[in-house]
């Protein structure tokens, strides 16, 4: 009988009792519990600390089946390769939109947070709308600390044109937040970024810094709750200053890498503020700029 383990909040607890009620679950009360729910060949407990306990000959099939995108699971984590335990999770946001910043955050989580952030039900901020992020960026910047690098368009487009690389200038962020935040938490030793390039620039980067640390690499980090808790802070953050930047050229400034919005808005800013009005606003090497015939 296979046994695994969830921690959710009361809102994904609440969506996974219509999932299985309209699956045809049998439901019963459960002792210092939400419920306890009977499907065919598996058992489905819910408690009220968020833990939720799934057991049965069929719990693994179960969970794919009914707890999609609902929390994480240790045990789902280590299908993927993620480590578990006390550690520093970094993630990036802005690297494909042509407007706002690019920035990176770091999240530090010891054994007492990764419950914490487990509860929150934290994801990819990708996954979620911008009032979401920005809700969810307040909760968990109470419950872990966090750094956070912005690299506002100018800095970015004065560092692309000294490297010409974005992946170098991503790993440096990376190695600065990871840098700031291990400063604060000395005693986490592990690291785990979510993959974006060759795995020697991360690695390079914090060496430069005189950080030995123990460097995880893995694509889809954001399965690790520290990792989902730094996208989220990175996200608020580009959120955060893409809205000062819209107010500074009085255009609204939309999200994306390449779409007609993005043209009309990079048009106007343009048609106000020049090539070099635009640098202070958007990252100039996207073919946007190209488009608008702005190439140096």
């Amino acid at each position: 009988m296979e046994i695994i383990t969830f921690v959710l909040n009361a809102a994904e607890i609440a969506e996974l009792r219509s999932r299985l009620e309209s699956g045809g679950f049998d439901f019963r009360a459960l002792q210092y519990g939400h419920f306890a729910a009977r499907g065919p060949g598996v058992v489905v407990n819910a408690y009220r600390s968020g833990k939720v306990v799934v057991q049965g000959a069929a719990a693994r099939a179960a969970c794919e089946r009914w707890f999609e995108g609902l929390g994480e699971t240790a045990t789902r984590a280590a299908a993927r390769g993620l480590p578990h335990g006390p550690l520093i999770g970094s993630d990036e946001a802005g690297k494909g939109d042509y407007f706002g910043p690019l920035v990176v955050a770091a999240a530090g989580m010891d054994a007492e947070a990764e419950q914490a952030l487990r509860a929150l039900g934290v994801r990819d901020g990708k996954t979620l709308s911008d009032f979401q992020v920005r809700a969810a960026d307040a909760r968990i910047r109470e419950v872990v600390p966090c750094a956070c690098v912005v690299l506002e368009p100018e800095e970015y487009n004065r560092l692309h044109g000294q490297v010409g690389n974005v992946n170098r200038i991503l790993a440096e962020a990376h190695a600065d937040a990871i840098a700031e935040l291990s400063r604060q938490l000395p005693q986490l030793r592990r690291v785990l970024v979510d993959r974006f390039a060759e795995e020697s620039l991360v690695a390079r980067a914090l060496q430069r810094r005189g950080l030995e640390l123990e460097l995880i690499q893995k694509p889809r980090a954001e399965g690790h709750p520290a990792v989902a808790a730094a996208s989220i802070v990175a996200r608020a953050a580009f959120l955060h200053t893409l809205a000062r930047l819209s107010d500074d050229v009085a255009t609204d400034l939309p999200k994306g890498g390449s779409n007609p919005r993005i043209l009309e808005a990079a048009r106007r800013v343009a048609a106000i503020v020049g090539r070099e009005g635009l640098a202070r606003v958007a990252k100039l090497h996207f073919r946007t700029t190209h488009k608008l015939g702005l190439d140096p």
